[in-house]
């Protein structure tokens, strides 16, 4: 597998080539080559064909950092976004975690990790061992976890807000328990000095009210034996 000008038309491919041979011996006879068209390759990665079709959108133009590309066992990148851009023989070598898991030890990646120019970048990879290349798709780790700290920026104004109404609930509660409160206190201490002339606000239909309504009964009861007291006073005086 290597990356050749294409019969000196000045574009580049990848080629993948095998030797023939002829049955039933082991006399080459001729070499099969496919050329993979490295600038389809990358607009078809980048979605930019898709667009050239007709489509609205291609994959890229979606999310600002996702990069989609193909490393090939020199560990260079031949094809995809990375080389928007660039000349066209251009040559970027990479040598990040998905790289060299697929082209070390076989295996897939997919998470965090930095890339080839060293930013956080969370994505996935795919090997094809038998031609000795790595697809890699990575998005910034900002980008990606950005719907959360926007969801996490939105339920910090939600709890401020319901801590803020709950504040406010037990601040008109409060007034409205201890203002009647108060208004009891003042009858309570004019009753003290003799001033049976008070009336509590017993309008309310709760237990304030019905203590105000209690307050103005000993009141009335106050009264009225005032009133007798200085009957009999008088009375009294009177007969003297």
């Amino acid at each position: 597998v290597k990356v050749r000008d294409h019969f000196n038309k000045n574009e580049k491919t990848i080629v993948v080539s095998a030797p023939l041979f002829a049955r039933g011996s082991s006399e080459r006879i001729g070499v099969l080559a496919l050329y993979f068209n490295v600038t389809l390759l990358s607009d078809t990665l980048s979605g930019a064909e898709a667009i050239s079709q007709g489509a609205l959108t291609g994959v890229t133009t979606r999310r600002e950092t996702l990069e989609t590309y193909v490393v090939i066992s020199d560990r260079t990148i031949v094809a995809g976004t990375p080389l928007f851009g660039q000349a066209p023989d251009m040559r970027l070598s990479v040598d990040t975690y998905p790289v060299r898991s697929c082209l070390d030890e076989g295996k897939e990646a997919e998470g965090f990790w930095e890339n080839y120019l060293g930013e956080r970048v969370g994505g996935t990879s795919m090997c094809f061992p038998d031609l000795g290349w790595v697809l890699v798709v990575e998005m910034s780790e900002r980008e990606i976890l950005a719907p959360a700290a926007t969801l996490n920026q939105a339920l910090l104004l939600i709890i401020i807000g319901v801590v803020f109404l709950i504040l406010l609930a037990g601040f008109y509660l409060s007034r409205r328990i201890s203002r009647p409160l108060e208004i009891l206190t003042d009858v309570a201490h004019a009753i003290n000095k003799g001033e049976l002339n008070v009336r509590a606000d017993d309008r309310a239909k709760d237990e304030i009210g019905t203590l105000a309504r209690a307050f103005n009964t000993m009141i009335d009861s106050l009264t009225s034996a005032n009133k007798r007291l200085e009957k009999e006073s008088a009375e009294l005086a009177a007969t003297a």
